[in-house]
This record gives C-alpha cells, structure tokens and sequence, in this order.
C-alpha cells in the first residue's frame, strides 16, 4: 500500500493498481475510485495528488448534472514546475457508498482559478494554494 495522500480525516491510497478514498470521520473506508467506463482510475502520468476533498451537498454543483450522490474531488498537480494547470477530478460516490464513478472529463485550472473552483463546489483547498503560490 501506498500513501498518496493525507489531511485531517482524508486520506487516498494506492493498493495493486486500486487507488481509494478513506474518511474517517464519515466511516468511508476504501472506497475504490473508477474511472467513468468502470476501470481503475489511475494517477495521470508525471503528475501527483495534491488534494483530495469529499462534497456531501452537491446540490446544483458538480459537472453532471444527474443524480446527486456525494462527491469525491481529486486534485492532481504535474511534476514539471513549467507546468501549473491543476487536473481536478470528481468522483460520484455510490449510493451504497462501496465505490466512486468518474464523472464526465477532468477540469483543468490554474492556482489561481482554485478560488472559483473552491466557490463552486463550496469546499476549502486555500493550504493548498498556498503551497502551490510558495
């Protein structure tokens, strides 16, 4: 098992080539993240997870305008320093909570424009723009 990401109560992990969100305080352990044909979602390449946030009301957020189960957001930055885009994912959770479904395609931004992003889906991500500005 790999640790690719951890804050507070969130964590996203890596098993095999099974990538999974836990949240502690919400009793979501494990849940395996897929991508939207039903694969394991996998890490863009020479890019890494730089946040990750679960969205419980998602009412009028979100890029699929379906069902409104709760949200699974993946941050990735790349590795290369000349690039700054900001791939954020999102995934919905089931409504068993047992795994997540891509939806639709990921969202590219720059730090900057974390701050509509952060409007959007109304969560917090401001330490990590901190450490991306820094």
């Amino acid at each position: 098992m790999t640790l690719l990401f951890s804050q507070g109560n969130e964590s996203l992990k890596k098993t095999g080539s099974v990538i999974s969100f836990s949240d502690t305080s919400l009793n979501l352990a494990n849940i395996p993240l897929y991508s939207s044909i039903g694969n394991n979602w996998a890490e863009t390449s020479n890019h890494s997870i730089y946040n990750v946030s679960y969205v419980e009301n998602r009412e009028g957020h979100g890029l699929n305008f379906g069902p409104k189960n709760p949200l699974i957001l993946v941050i990735e930055k790349a590795s290369d320093s000349s690039n700054n885009l900001l791939r954020i994912w999102e995934f919905e959770l089931s409504f068993d909570r047992t795994s997540a479904f891509q939806n639709g395609s990921v969202l590219s931004t720059t730090p900057v424009g974390l701050a509509a992003v952060e409007q959007y889906y109304g969560v917090d991500f401001m330490l990590v723009l901190l450490l991306l500005l820094s």
